[in-house]
């Protein structure tokens, strides 16, 4: 998939609202929102098409970037996407987050899964307050 141009950091799209693209999701932690204003997590959306043999993991985290090691830092939630699927998981109350939201994508689930997938996955991530 050809790079769109989006960054891998949260871009406001209305007041209260944002949206964070990435397209090499990975095991490095990102920051989703950081500080300020409580979100709740609308809809997450995955991409792991190209890893057509293998499942990955996407962790989330109620931490800032700084207080998370992914493999160690238990996660807040995490959503497992079959090999060569794309899933959207929606929550339309929202799921409270907290003020601090980082992300992970790893390819083996649980607490101590922290290695990469072996391709690019495209992750998206829609908050609201």
């Amino acid at each position: 998939m050809p790079d769109s141009g989006f960054p891998a950091q949260p871009t406001t799209i209305f007041a209260g609202q944002a949206l964070y693209i990435d397209e090499v999701a990975d095991s490095t932690d990102r920051t989703v929102v950081a500080g300020g204003t409580a979100v709740k997590v609308r809809l997450l959306s995955v991409d792991n098409t190209k890893n057509k043999n293998a499942a990955c993991f996407v962790k989330l985290y109620n931490a800032a970037i700084g207080d998370v090691t992914v493999g160690s830092t238990v996660p807040w939630l995490i959503f497992k996407v079959p090999a060569g699927q794309m899933k959207q998981f929606t929550c339309p109350i929202g799921n409270d987050a907290g003020t601090d939201l980082s992300v992970a994508v790893v390819a083996t689930g649980g607490t101590g899964g922290s290695a990469s997938p072996v391709n690019d996955v495209l992750l998206t991530v829609f908050v609201n307050d």
